[in-house]
């Protein structure tokens, strides 16, 4: 008898050592795979002008997400938040405005979850457009208005020929005349900004869940540890 009692002490405390340590492990489990696309509708009305990084976003899920298991995860109508990671308005020589959203929290109805849910498409309805990151970092740039960059040309070709004919009259041949249109064209080419970016409610925010990623260990939290 007095051999059993040790032995089932010791079980006791390794059972309470590795409980947490269990939990932890099974909280971390990602709700849905990662790698798994879904659709936002959006809430939060989002521009490259006037929002700035850090603003908080909010969207909801179009329709529901089953997790490994094949069970729903994440219902439709589940609301997302995310904060804008990146922004950059529009500037002029073709610069085009860009973005990126990150969401890293759902809640659900047994409380708020931890996600990563980066934005890799926006069906922007408003202007018949979509827009598509070109790398993994979300970043999703604005495209460029070939109407406008015409218009502009247009504006200064009118421009510099006006200049070009004042030249003529003035006896300086055609020559002034072609520097004149050449100049006008180059000018409103050059000057002609990027496009805006400006979402309004119910965008669709096309999305992609990656790893939840885990704070970095500070200098203080990694002696403690050693401790």
């Amino acid at each position: 008898m007095k051999r059993v009692f040790p032995l089932v002490l010791s079980a006791i405390l390794l059972a309470g050592l590795y409980a947490p340590a269990q939990a932890q492990t099974s909280s971390e489990k990602p709700l849905v795979p990662v790698g798994t696309k879904a659709q936002l509708s959006l809430r939060t009305p989002i521009s490259s002008k006037l929002s700035d990084v850090d603003d908080r976003v909010i969207a909801v899920l179009d329709e529901s997400l089953a997790g490994e298991d094949g069970r729903i995860a994440i219902p439709a109508g589940t609301e997302f938040i995310g904060r804008i990671t990146h922004i950059q308005a529009a500037r002029r020589i073709h610069r085009q405005a860009s973005l990126a959203i990150v969401f890293e929290q759902v809640r659900l109805a047994h409380g708020s979850e931890k996600i990563r849910a980066v934005v890799f498409a926006i069906d922007d309805y408003s202007n018949d457009r979509r827009l598509t990151a070109k790398n993994e970092t979300g970043q999703i740039k604005g495209g460029r208005s070939a109407g406008r960059t015409g218009a502009n040309a247009a504006k200064g070709a009118s421009v510099g020929s006006m200049l070009g004919i004042a030249g003529v009259l003035s006896g300086g041949g055609y020559s002034p005349f072609i520097i004149g249109l050449d100049t006008g064209l180059f000018l409103g080419t050059v000057l002609t900004k990027g496009t805006e970016i400006r979402l309004n409610q119910e965008t669709i925010l096309r999305v992609r869940f990656e790893p939840v990623r885990q704070p970095p260990i500070s200098v203080k939290q990694s002696w403690e540890k050693e401790k």
